[in-house]
């Protein structure tokens, strides 16, 4: 698959503006130039409206390419019990979102694995994060983009647009749409 292909399919819910992010794990022996121009051209296409492109970790022969909605992102993080979780975990309130993403970044350099409030950056309901670490991932009612624990109903309906906006945003890229003229967010 070519990587803006697999960008435009895994990405699709962040472009489409139903989600605020997306995190994508790309083979490393496959797209080498990720790191280097292709990164800093698709950040200079897609910032003015509001997709940004940061590679979190590069780790065990893959890139982790965090998709997002800067301003969708910023909104999500200082909602009051988000931004709660964050502070239990470590993250000091007010502190700008490039800030927060190099602590996230060396978290998930640092353990080798996701941190939890990966979760909140993903925009996943706080709900649902907590009881994951309660659980420690089992008991989930559903599992889907995330471990479900909450409003089971309400997750099965934003996974089946997420399903749906991805096999319609590969659709048109295979019609000849670019990635650039299909961010709506």
């Amino acid at each position: 698959m070519l990587l803006e292909q697999l960008l435009v399919y895994h990405g699709a819910p962040t472009l489409a503006g139903l989600k605020i992010a997306n995190l994508i794990s790309i083979p490393e022996t496959e797209y080498k130039i990720v790191k280097n121009k292709l990164l800093i051209e698709y950040n200079r296409l897609c910032n003015n409206k509001g997709i940004y492109f940061q590679i979190l970790c590069s780790c065990k022969n893959r890139y982790l390419l965090y998709i997002y909605n800067k301003e969708r992102v910023e909104r999500y993080i200082t909602k009051a019990e988000n931004e709660h979780f964050l502070s239990d975990a470590g993250y000091e309130p007010g502190l700008r979102l490039e800030t927060q993403l190099i602590i996230l970044s060396a978290r998930v350099k640092q353990k080798n694995t996701f941190p939890h409030e990966l979760g909140i950056f993903l925009g996943y309901p706080v709900a649902d994060v907590k009881k994951f670490i309660q659980f420690g991932g089992d008991q989930a009612k559903i599992c889907g983009e995330w471990k479900v624990y909450t409003n089971v109903n309400t997750a099965i309906e934003t996974f089946r647009q997420y399903s749906c906006c991805r096999q319609d945003y590969l659709h048109r890229y295979n019609l000849g749409y670019s990635l650039w003229s299909l961010i709506v967010a």
